[in-house]
């Protein structure tokens, strides 16, 4: 997969530049998102949930901004978005009863210079894990041309849609996807370097890609207290410290761009994850962690599909035995529909009420007992409605009601029941 990952990304960046589309003059007068999306970099309205008009690989360029400035040679904002909310949960007759959540807060800055070539991109947010501020990306990306980008420094892997796409404001849901938080790490930063671009094709058509090499995750996969292979606790904490294993894993994501219906990803993680030696001394072969993903945004006649399908191999000690799944399955789809828009608020009409519906389910040791041969189970199926008043393109009030049923790996299940009620808003 990572091989034919690379060869097509190649290829894609080398067919523009070699038929003469590198030629700036020859493509002057040519419309494309790419060049739509830098005149209204801080429009609000290309952040419309609903927009087709904009690329996945781009959306963070495009954030609302507290504070711009721009020129003929480059520019620079800075911003920032926070998510709160109150959540009721009930498991079995059993809860935690009625309590609050504050569920992140993230500032970010844009900056551009020589004519716009140069970008640079950060994004601090706060690490409820560690009650912390950590840097999710602090990266430098060059333009040689729109088709050939150089990116490097603490990047986003494109692992799925999420990993990039996750600021709360602009979802109707308060959780993110299992698949997306349980199976692919929650807004995962790496240290990396690689390349990404656009490319026109015809008038309604566009691809993007990306790929970088990055340090990869870490022992903690398998090395943790659930126990259970749990991908997410393999993302290192410290993302200063050096790489564990000296091996680099690889990563990156394809995309066809519908200009008038949205975009469809292929994307791709693979790598080592565990120390190999410790002092010199080898203490494990090497073992490996691929995660493959489809994902897909869709918006027809005012009706906005989300879906995505994640599928994750990893190489487990034998001596784990099988509580430790080597194969691990996630999707949603996701169904989004303004029911009443153009409400007067706060003197405006660019508001809306949403409503959202989105089914999941993730496997989290797909197989069966070498014993018995019956199923491993290990798994949760989720059903959540959603409400949300979207408040112009910035704020958003939301209501959720989640409905869980999760097996243990002997198949017994557990049912949950909860509401939340939050808010998610860039400012």
């Amino acid at each position: 997969m990572k091989k034919y990952l690379i060869i097509i990304c190649v290829l894609i960046a080398a067919v523009p530049m070699l038929t003469g589309q590198v030629n700036n003059s020859a493509n002057e007068d040519k419309s494309s998102i790419w060049e739509n999306l830098k005149n209204d970099r801080f429009s609000d309205k290309v952040l419309n949930v609903y927009n087709n008009e904009i690329t996945n690989n781009q959306f963070r360029f495009s954030r609302p901004a507290l504070f711009e400035q721009q020129s003929d040679k480059g520019s620079f904002s800075i911003g920032a978005y926070a998510a709160a909310n109150t959540q009721y949960f009930v498991t079995e007759g059993e809860g935690e009863g009625l309590h609050f959540v504050f569920q992140n807060i993230n500032f970010y800055g844009h900056s551009s210079f020589h004519n716009d070539k140069i970008k640079l991109i950060s994004n601090i947010g706060f690490d409820l894990n560690t009650n912390a501020l950590r840097i999710e990306e602090a990266a430098m990306s060059i333009e040689f041309h729109p088709a050939f980008q150089l990116r490097g420094g603490i990047i986003l892997p494109p692992m799925g849609y999420f990993n990039q796409n996750g600021d709360t404001p602009v979802s109707n849901f308060i959780d993110l996807p299992m698949s997306s938080s349980t199976i692919i790490p929650p807004r995962f930063s790496d240290v990396g370097l690689g390349v990404s671009g656009y490319v026109d094709l015809e008038e309604r058509m566009a691809i993007t890609y990306e790929l970088y090499a990055v340090n990869g995750l870490q022992n903690e996969i398998v090395d943790n207290d659930i126990p259970r292979t749990a991908i997410p606790l393999g993302a290192s904490t410290n993302i200063f410290r050096a790489d564990n294993n000296s091996k680099l894993s690889y990563t990156g994501r394809i995309g066809l761009h519908l200009k008038s219906l949205g975009e469809i990803g292929l994307s791709y993680y693979g790598g080592a994850y565990n120390t190999t030696a410790i002092d010199e001394i080898e203490v494990d072969k090497s073992r490996s962690l691929n995660i493959t993903a489809i994902d897909g945004q869709f918006a027809v006649a005012n009706v906005l599909l989300k879906g995505e399908f994640v599928l994750a191999n990893i190489d487990v000690f034998e001596g784990f035995g099988q509580l430790f799944g080597d194969r691990q399955i996630g999707y949603h789809l996701e169904v989004n529909y303004p029911i009443l828009t153009a409400i007067q608020l706060f003197g405006n009409t660019d508001n809306q009420l949403d409503v959202a519906l989105r089914y999941e389910k993730a496997d989290y040791n797909v197989g069966v007992f070498e014993q018995t041969s019956t199923n491993i189970f290990d798994q949760t199926t989720c059903l959540r409605l959603g409400a949300a008043l979207r408040m112009g393109s910035k704020s958003t009030l939301k209501a959720n009601y989640t409905y869980m049923w999760e097996n243990d790996i002997l198949g017994n299940q557990a049912k949950t029941g909860g509401i939340q009620f939050g808010y998610a808003t860039y400012f």
